[in-house]
């Protein structure tokens, strides 16, 4: 109870702390005086990083992760944050904390992986470190030098970084406590944002930094606070499949109850990529559960079949229906269709080694008469850092969602099958900071060992009901079990 408190009082601090900031944040730029201006920033990144260094260490990954979804990468672009974002800054203290203390174990929670995983984290750390080493020299021939140290500076600190803390279960617990409640609130505002066709909170920011609006497609679509609403259906998608597996795991309703939240969110993105990401990943999630376990089969029954009504209520809204007739929807379908035919011509042409992070557009500028963007990830990524660079991308992501199934960390696991399925629709890695920090805590949640969130209860000790307390561990029970027979 204790422990739940601190989190909670963490999260409501770190809430109103982000708020006080977006108010300052406004507040300065409503400033004429480019020196009261600078003034203003100067004092709100001061208070924000004494707040990093007394907040709860555990709880600053999911502070970052906060930070990264209500700054969008639209404000904090590569002009006005050239090397660093908010949520990469919350992650260098918690970094610079964690390295400092070696507040590597947990005393209350020890780590309990599942047999195995040990070896397979070894492998996961060796891919993501050799994928950064292969960036850096490449960093050097990118045709733009600023947006390659960026990407690859972010890369290093949202998804190498915290593979080389240690032990991350306190980490993973209070993700696991914050993303649900980020994913409530945030939905709830796409869906009021798209009745209100407006978003109310942030256009005024845009309006203030000189951003256009991006609302140039038929159909209105929700973009929430995530700037964009390919970034936002990204997210939702992922939110959805985490909560149905955390629901799978708990057997708690608010987790489904944010799960439906969440695909209201991603129906009202009206992105075309995230649907699919949405529904394959709790299909995927669906097939390895009926593997793996025996216990949850019902469930699973209702996951289906509440999935099969949601995606047909969505696939025939009017709002879907029109977008897909649109001439921007028939657009996209013919560039895509040219997509593989550019991305081979440009990875050929630099011998499949990559031009450069975060270098895409540039490098394929020559093969690309048309002007069309590259909207896949992975192809960007072969553009980006070649062939080898792409592999070992892709093999973090199967060990990430490999290690969570050994974990049984059924809602971190489908989130990274969800991330993988809709950045493979768009363009994301290569412009949006952002999403590395959301892969890297996601990455961080698969980590987490069995024990994280159910602490062993001190042998002997009763529930309310007068019965052992399952969440013990075999060995714990079975001694007990004896004491008492």
């Amino acid at each position: 109870m204790v422990r739940r408190t601190i989190r909670a009082s963490a999260a409501v601090h770190a809430l109103l702390g982000s708020v006080a900031t977006a108010f300052l944040v406004v507040v300065a730029l409503s400033i004429g005086s480019r020196q009261g201006r600078l003034l203003l920033f100067a004092t709100v990144a001061l208070l924000a990083l004494l707040v990093l260094m007394v907040l709860p260490v555990q709880v600053l990954p999911a502070l970052a992760l906060l930070a990264s979804v209500l700054v969008p990468d639209r404000m904090a672009d590569y002009g006005t944050s050239p090397l660093v974002t908010p949520g990469t800054v919350v992650l260098l203290v918690w970094l610079g904390r964690r390295l400092l203390v070696r507040a590597n174990a947990d005393p209350v929670a020890p780590r309990e992986g599942a047999p195995g995983t040990d070896r397979l984290r070894k492998a996961l750390v060796t891919s993501a470190v050799l994928l950064g080493a292969i960036m850096l020299p490449l960093m050097l021939v990118a045709p733009s030098k600023l947006l390659s140290v960026a990407w690859t500076f972010t890369y290093l600190v949202a998804i190498v970084g915290p593979l080389l803390v240690g032990d991350l279960d306190r980490e993973a617990r209070a993700l696991s406590d914050w993303l649900p409640g980020i994913a409530a609130v945030t939905a709830a505002y796409a869906v009021l944002q798209a009745a209100l066709q407006r978003n109310v909170l942030y256009t005024p920011i845009y309006d203030a930094l000189g951003k256009p609006d991006n609302q140039h497609w038929a159909v209105y679509r929700s973009d929430s606070s995530f700037g964009h609403p390919l970034v936002a259906g990204l997210f939702f998608s992922v939110a959805l499949a985490f909560c149905v597996g955390r629901w799978l795991e708990t057997r708690r309703l608010r987790f489904l109850a944010i799960a439906v939240l969440s695909g209201l969110g991603v129906v009202s993105t009206v992105s075309r990529g995230s649907y699919v990401a949405a529904a394959g990943s709790v299909i995927v999630l669906t097939f390895v559960v009926i593997a793996t376990q025996s216990r949850g089969r019902l469930r699973l029954v209702v996951i289906v079949m509440g999935l099969a009504v949601a995606t047909r209520l969505a696939l025939s809204s009017s709002t879907f229906v029109e977008r897909g007739l649109s001439g921007e929807a028939s657009s996209s379908y013919s560039s895509r269709s040219n997509l593989p035919t550019i991305t081979l011509d440009t990875a050929r042409a630099y011998h499949f080694l990559g031009g450069g992070p975060a270098s895409s557009a540039a490098v394929a500028e020559p093969f690309n008469f048309q002007g069309l963007p590259i909207e896949n990830s992975f192809m960007q990524l072969l553009i980006d850092v070649g062939a080898v660079g792409l592999l070992l991308f892709i093999t973090v992501l199967a060990l990430a969602v490999i290690i969570g199934i050994r974990n049984r960390n059924s809602g971190a696991w489908a989130g990274v099958v969800a991330y993988s399925i809709a950045v493979s629709g768009f363009a994301a890695l290569d412009s949006r900071r952002t999403l590395l920090v959301v892969l890297g805590m996601l990455i961080v949640l698969c980590l987490r060992s069995r024990a994280a969130f159910s602490p062993p209860v001190v042998s002997g000790q009763r529930g309310r009901t007068g019965r052992l307390d399952s969440r013990q561990p075999a060995a714990h029970r079975a001694a007990t079990t004896a004491r008492q027979g």
